[in-house]
């Protein structure tokens, strides 16, 4: 039907265009014929009919398309990512089982080394390993308590205060240090946060002089002061290099002392706070690991400051005169190897160095990193080293080599060392180190190295630092690893 009314509509305007054309009316032209040359052709336009609901579908399909593509992506990334998670997992794994083998290993090293080891007396609750030979110093240290820490390097302990300053490397990758005060009389723990430019902590030292102050040498090339009352950071030198040693002057409450990375000694006095007072070359570029203030019972004069330093080389004493001064290095040990630790008696003027071998042997300078061919079994951490025994006076830079004897040293680490010194009236000493063999902290007599006592390490983490203080009267010895701080107190030595 719209077909019809179509043509219709189209002849009727022919009509009327022909009557236009020649001047009669629509009607006038309809009574005359037509022959097939009066039609003309008249073109449309295209019609197009449109389907509303199919064009919706096609885009909906076509979104949802779009949306599985984009979750097919996002899928094959996870699937990536679990592939490396799991690779990772794999290899944590692994290295779990060496390390619980290795752990399983030192076990029964540790089982056999038992059977030389001192025995186990309990005396008031209290466990007490002792071991004597020959005529080294009688001492009975008991088990006084534990403190568990975290990340435990360095500790130092002041006796009149009755404080325990820790440093701490908190647990991640790149963790940050923290320092962790501890009152030995309450037993109140308070963490001193410190900048994150700090690093890693180098050296940590209190201060002799009962004023409440600690000292630190961190790898962020700082050398700081801090108050342990207020926990604010009191001084903060840069350093050219970073830090590896510290110590004060138990002479002087304002002088401190830094042994730099590059080898240099820096003189410090607290009343000059832009810089060091002097800064002194060393003899070589290797770390000073090691810096201790001598007594002034043999220096040359009273002005004249003297040092102690040990760098891979070996031990130097620096004679500082005003900013000036230069090293020496002390002969007297002769080249056992590689300087590894030093210890220091100030009352007794005693020494003892640690060594361990150098690399293939090699007369190069160089802190040892790697195992020696020397090394006891393919679990050990130690190779056979040395310690050798000093005795500072009679002059300017005179040294007697008392004796020396073979040691299992730590084959990588720079092991703490130290000398404990009973006290006035006494004139007793002891040495006191870690036997990587048998997995003991031993003391020994520092003129002849007879071993006095031993302590059995309770677990297989390496020995951090080593500390000896006299607090309420009696001895306090402090041994710090990775996981806990053990302290023993003296008897009656």
């Amino acid at each position: 039907m719209a077909n019809t009314k179509s043509v219709v509509f189209h002849v009727d305007t022919c009509m009327g265009f022909l009557a236009s054309r020649s001047g009669y009316s629509s009607g006038e032209v309809q009574e005359r014929k037509c022959s097939l040359r009066d039609v003309r052709k008249i073109y449309a336009s295209r019609v197009a009919a449109v389907d509303d609901e199919a064009q919706k579908r096609i885009l909906f399909l076509e979104a949802k398309l779009s949306s599985i593509e984009q979750k097919t992506a996002s899928w094959s990334n996870k699937e990536a990512q679990w592939k490396k998670m799991e690779a990772e997992l794999r290899l944590e794994v692994n290295k779990l089982k060496k390390k619980i083998a290795d752990m399983e290993s030192m076990a029964m090293s540790a089982q056999r080394n038992s059977n030389v080891a001192s025995q186990n007396q309990y005396i008031h609750g209290h466990t007490n390993y002792q071991e004597h030979h020959g005529h080294a110093t009688s001492c009975s240290f008991r088990h006084q308590g534990d403190l568990l820490v975290s990340g435990g390097r360095l500790f130092d302990i002041d006796g009149g205060r009755k404080v325990v300053l820790l440093a701490r490397r908190l647990s991640g990758v790149g963790g940050t240090f923290v320092l962790t005060q501890m009152s030995l009389h309450s037993g109140e723990i308070d963490d001193i946060l410190l900048p994150p430019t700090t690093r890693a902590i180098k050296d940590l030292h209190l201060s002799p002089h009962n004023n409440g102050l600690a000292v630190f040498g961190s790898l962020g090339k700082k050398l700081s002061v801090i108050s342990l009352e207020s926990h604010n950071t009191v001084l903060s030198y840069d350093l050219p290099a970073a830090p590896w040693s510290c110590s004060w002057d138990p002479n002087s409450s304002h002088s401190i002392y830094a042994g730099l990375q590059n080898g240099m000694v820096l003189v410090f006095d607290r009343r000059q706070t832009t810089g060091p007072f002097a800064s002194l070359t060393g003899l070589t570029t290797n770390p000073v690991h090691t810096i201790h203030h001598l007594s002034t019972n043999s220096t040359p004069t009273s002005d004249v400051r003297a040092l102690l330093s040990a760098s891979s080389i070996g031990l130097c004493q620096w004679n500082i005169n005003g900013s000036e001064g230069s090293p020496s290095l002390i002969s007297e040990t002769g080249n056992p190897g590689v300087c590894i630790s030093s210890s220091y008696c100030p009352r007794s003027d005693h020494i003892v160095a640690s060594y361990r071998p150098r690399v293939g042997g090699s007369s190069e300078d160089t802190v040892q990193t790697q195992p020696s061919l020397t090394q006891r079994g393919v679990n050990s951490n130690g190779v056979d080293g040395f310690h050798v025994s000093l005795k500072r006076g009679g002059g300017d830079s005179y040294y007697q080599k008392l004796s020396s004897t073979q040691a299992f040293v730590d084959n990588i680490r720079l092991p703490r060392t130290a000398i404990i010194d009973f006290g006035e009236g006494k004139n007793q000493q002891l040495f006191a180190s870690c036997d990587e063999s048998s997995r003991e902290l031993v003391l020994q007599d520092p003129l002849n190295f007879a071993v006095s006592q031993r302590f059995p390490m309770w677990s297989h983490l390496p020995l951090q630092d080593v500390k000896y203080a006299h607090v309420n009267g009696t001895g306090l010895l402090g041994l710090l690893n990775d996981e806990k701080l053990q302290l023993f107190r003296n008897g009656s030595p």
